[in-house]
């Protein structure tokens, strides 16, 4: 799920760059290697799919096809920022709500705290992965340096 969250931010620091970002490049093709394998990795799968927006990916297989047309449209420049931002949030939500779905139940009672903790844990650094995106995508169009950029909106 991480390494889905950082394709996301790299893919959107590529895109906002209009494919002039070659670091933001080389490091989303060996993180694309990385979350293959750990998508391959999977030896569960939800039984009636996994739901992404509007499509339901019966297999890993499948998802892992949907995620390489994403990567070529992002890399084609054929998505625009938003796009490329809301289709990885898609399927980091699908796999943080199927991740919480197949927690084992333990009569220990101090199991349930954990794992409130680690839903809450997974949807704010998802949320902070949204933050780090855009404030890439910002910088990258930016014309200020950042000192005088901060100095222009220093409150008196």
């Amino acid at each position: 799920m991480t390494g889905v969250q950082l394709e996301r931010g790299l893919s959107a620091a590529w895109v906002s760059s209009r494919g002039t970002n070659i670091d933001a490049r080389m490091r989303l093709t060996s993180l694309w290697v990385h979350n293959d394998d750990a998508l391959q990795a999977l030896t569960r799968w939800p039984r009636r799919g996994l739901r992404v927006a509007d499509n339901a990916f019966q297999t890993g297989r499948q998802l892992s096809y949907h995620v390489n047309s994403l990567r070529g449209a992002v890399i084609s420049s054929e998505m625009t920022f938003t796009q490329a931002i809301n289709e990885y949030t898609a399927i980091t939500n699908a796999l943080m709500n199927w991740s919480l779905s197949v927690i084992m139940l333990s009569s220990m009672s101090t199991i349930w705290s954990m794992i409130a903790s680690n839903a809450a844990l997974l949807l704010a650094s998802d949320l902070i992965g949204i933050q780090r995106a855009l404030r890439m995508s910002f910088t990258t169009f930016c014309t200020h340096d950042l000192d005088s950029y901060l100095d222009s909106y220093q409150v008196s």
